[in-house]
């Protein structure tokens, strides 16, 4: 479930595409490297030590308020 605050990580995003775990890295790096997705802030998972990062599209960010519509980021149905 989307929630205000929670975005897509890495790995939902690789399962949810149904791709490799490679293919899936390196697409996400060059959509960020071209801006396409930002990096929306990190999260704590059960799976590793360190936190992973949230992305969601670069034109959903509003930069001066800090809001990422998150809804709209991934689907409701979705979960």
């Amino acid at each position: 479930m989307v929630t205000p605050d929670r975005a897509p990580t890495l790995s939902e995003l690789t399962m949810h595409a149904q791709v490799g775990a490679a293919a899936a890295r390196q697409t996400i790096a060059n959509m960020a490297r071209y801006g396409v997705i930002l990096k929306a802030r990190e999260r704590q998972v059960p799976y590793r030590n360190r936190p992973v990062y949230e992305y969601v599209p670069a034109d959903m960010a509003q930069e001066p308020v800090g809001f990422v519509d998150l809804a709209a980021v991934w689907p409701a149905h979705q979960a």
